[in-house]
């Protein structure tokens, strides 16, 4: 078998383009141009077959009964969601790294052995902090949801939620103090151009920190680098958000720019992010699974999410309603009409279910069970 080369890697699996227009065809790249691509399944499959038969199957076999596995991804690879490409599992069957065990992605191992060190045992006093939606865009109908889900499993008295107007850079930066969790439920985007102005879109507000070239209200992964913003008493960063976990991949840099690796260096031991457009509906069912799991059942974060990608990728009509309880869902599913229909499973492509990574320390738990 051919050996996946950096080369191949960007002409056969990230960017394939026609020629002589160097329009974008096919490849990884299509979905960032179209989420649509992404969206109806069958372009996303085709690339991950290619990338399970090609690069997972000839090392699946040295696995063996792992139940944890530690990606250090380089390049090009870190664009790829590789715990849900598919390889053979024996007798016929095929299988998924995310289905046998817990997927964490560092940049490097000496980026993860200093991240590490601001890693803490599990706590009984803890704290979450949750921005909501900050720019009020009719275009996220599920964050509310979502962040109800959260604050439900995490419990009033333990959480603060930024909702519209309130979710800006100062209230973030009065309220990370003591934030043991700070989740994102916003937009969020990775900057091609200028990788350093990627951005989560916060409120605009009067007296927010700036950075060069960043736009009002963006928190940019320059302001990370230049320590405008304190995340350091942070133990989990969750970037519920579009692109949140792309990293530069066309310069050959020890770094991993981009916001995981901006808030690991910023001495947060744990990031949860996205690699590209993700649905708002299947994001909070996801969300909500994943805080459960963590919250709830005292899961570490790989674990955790790996729970929550099984429970979505597996979850009927009927499941979904139980777990968000949400008129507009309920009005969602019912246009299917028949009870029939309501057993199907609306998040079984990766595209609903494989997005968000755990990046850095995924394994240490955050929580004590009776906490």
């Amino acid at each position: 078998m051919e050996s996946v080369t950096e080369e191949r890697l960007w002409e056969e699996w990230l960017l394939r383009t026609d020629e002589p227009s160097g329009e974008i065809i096919g490849g990884w790249f299509a979905g960032v141009v179209d989420p649509e691509v992404w969206r109806h399944g069958y372009a996303m499959q085709h690339l991950l077959r290619r990338v399970g038969k090609e690069l997972l199957a000839p090392v699946a076999e040295h696995l063996g009964e792992a139940k944890r596995l530690l990606l250090v991804t380089h390049g090009g690879l870190h664009l790829l969601p590789l715990e849900a490409a598919p390889f053979p599992a024996g007798n016929g069957a095929m299988t998924t790294l995310s289905e046998r065990m817990a997927v964490s992605v560092t940049p490097s191992a000496v980026f993860l052995a200093e991240n590490r060190q601001h890693a803490r045992g599990s706590e009984q006093s803890w704290r979450l902090v949750a921005l909501e939606n900050p720019r009020n865009d009719p275009q996220l109908p599920y964050t509310s949801l979502e962040v109800a889900r959260i604050a439900h499993y995490a419990g009033a008295e333990r959480t603060t939620r930024l909702r519209g107007k309130e979710a800006t850079l100062p209230a973030l930066a009065e309220n990370l103090a003591g934030a043991t969790f700070n989740h994102f439920s916003c937009h969020g985007r990775y900057h091609w151009g200028s990788p350093l102005l990627s951005a989560l879109e916060l409120h605009p507000a009067e007296g927010e920190p700036t950075v060069e070239g960043g736009e009002p209200g963006h928190l940019t992964l320059l302001h990370l680098y230049q320590g405008k913003v304190d995340f350091t008493g942070a133990r989990l960063v969750t970037l519920s958000a579009c692109q949140t976990g792309i990293t530069e991949v066309r310069e050959q840099a020890e770094e991993a720019v981009g916001l995981p690796g901006g808030l690991l260096g910023a001495g947060v031991p744990t990031v949860v992010a996205s690699l590209w457009s993700v649905a708002d509906l299947s994001t909070a069912f996801l969300m909500s699974r994943f805080y459960y799991h963590l919250l709830c059942q005292a899961h570490p974060p790989d674990r955790a999410l790996q729970q929550a990608q099984a429970d979505t990728r597996t979850a009927t009509w009927k499941q979904i309603r139980e777990e968000l309880e949400e008129q507009a869902v309920l009005n969602a599913s019912d246009k299917l009409g028949d009870e029939g229909e309501l057993d199907q499973r609306p998040f079984a492509q990766p595209y609903h279910w494989a997005a968000f990574q755990v990046w850095g320390d995924g394994w240490t738990p955050i929580i004590q069970e009776d906490a």
